[in-house]
Parts: C-alpha cells; structure tokens; sequence
C-alpha cells in the first residue's frame, strides 16, 4: 500500500531528516538508496535527475517502513510520474505552481524551493506544505535560517544544499523544521569505488545526529 500524507508526516516527526539521493548512474542511485534505507532512514528522496529515478522509487517504496519522494522535480509530469511509482511527496529547488498543483491532486506533500523572502513568501502563498531553503549551505547558512525563521514563523522551513553533518545542529537550533541531506551522506568518489559500507556509516552518523539534533533523540 503506498504511504501517505500522514505517513510523511509521522516520519517526519520520528526524523526531521531527508536523504536526497542524486547520481549520475542508476546503480548507484540504488546502492545510496540501499544504504541510506539501512542507516535508518525512513524519509527518501531520488533526485530527478538521477537515470531510472521512478524505479528507484518504486523499489524502495516497496518497503512498508519507508516513505519515498522525488527531488529536484520541475515539471507536473514528472510529480506525476514519481507518484505513479509510489511518491508521496515531491520537493523542488525552486517554487513552480504546476508541480504544486500536481502534488495537491494527488495529495503528496509537496516542499517547494526558495532561499530570499520574497521566494518563501510566494513558496507560501503557492500552497507548499514545507519550503526548503536550498542552497542554504552558501545562501547564508544558519545566519540566513533564522532570518527566514523569525520573517515567516508560521511557514514550516527545511535546510537543504551544502549542509555537513558537524553542522545540523546550527540549523535545527535557528529554526529548521527539517534538513534535507546529500553532501553529508555521499560523495560521487564514494559512489564512484563502490564504497557502500562507507556510504552507509556517513548516512548512519548523520541520521543520528539528526535525530538528537532535531530533538526526537
């Protein structure tokens, strides 16, 4: 049975950490999906980008403990697409009202992109259920999270792009509702020597800290 809204939702408060997994090959998407699945992750997102991105989802979606999205996604086709394979949320780098709107026909949380102000106010206004500040790890880091914080309290934030793991904290602690995670998770080296083992005890500690961090630990 594919997971819901309220499962993203309950995951979500179990974690306040997503794993973004963006690679250039298919079979590597699917060993750093693997790999974060087995360091606890319950919150998954395959980049658009990445080749085959559906069937990554589709396989991992299989999981009953997992909840599965798609990230970097641009059009209302590929929400679409992502939701056939068994998505149930959809983020995005920046705020587009088509794949918003695809994302609410199909009741998928959907996590829009800004990073100034006026982005997030639109993000807001758009209907997106969380905005991720993206990239907030050279868009002014946690300086910048509070500021969005403090202007927009009612609007529920993630940190995504360039975050390292030592660094979690300074998010969660200026306002983040969640982080979303690659940097701190993989390397294209990583994936590159097939270094799984690896891969997975990046993803373990980070998972833990985000969890201690997030204050469900």
């Amino acid at each position: 049975m594919p997971s819901t809204r309220a499962d993203f939702d309950r995951a979500l408060d179990h974690a306040p950490a997503i794993a973004v997994v963006c690679a250039e090959r298919a079979d590597w998407g699917m060993h750093v999906a693997s790999a974060c699945v087995a360091a606890g992750f319950q919150l998954l997102a395959i980049g658009a980008e990445t080749p085959e991105a559906t069937q990554i989802i589709a396989s991992v979606a299989a999981r009953p403990d997992m909840v599965v999205g798609l990230a970097r996604t641009r059009t209302a086709a590929q929400a679409a697409e992502a939701h056939a394979a068994g998505a149930s949320f959809i983020m995005g780098t920046t705020t587009s009202t088509e794949v918003g709107a695809a994302a609410r026909a199909a009741n998928m949380a959907w996590i829009a992109g800004a990073l100034t102000p006026n982005e997030v106010a639109h993000a807001a206004s758009a209907g997106a259920d969380l905005v991720q500040l993206y990239p907030i790890g050279t868009g002014g880091g946690p300086v910048h999270m509070r500021l969005m914080a403090d202007l927009f309290p009612e609007v529920p934030l993630v940190a995504g792009g360039g975050i390292g793991g030592d660094r979690m904290g300074a998010y969660f602690s200026s306002g983040a509702r969640a982080v979303a995670l690659s940097e701190a998770l993989y390397s294209r080296e990583l994936m590159a020597a097939g270094d799984h083992m690896a891969i997975r005890n990046h993803a373990a500690t980070a998972h833990l800290e985000a969890t201690r961090q997030g204050g469900h630990g």
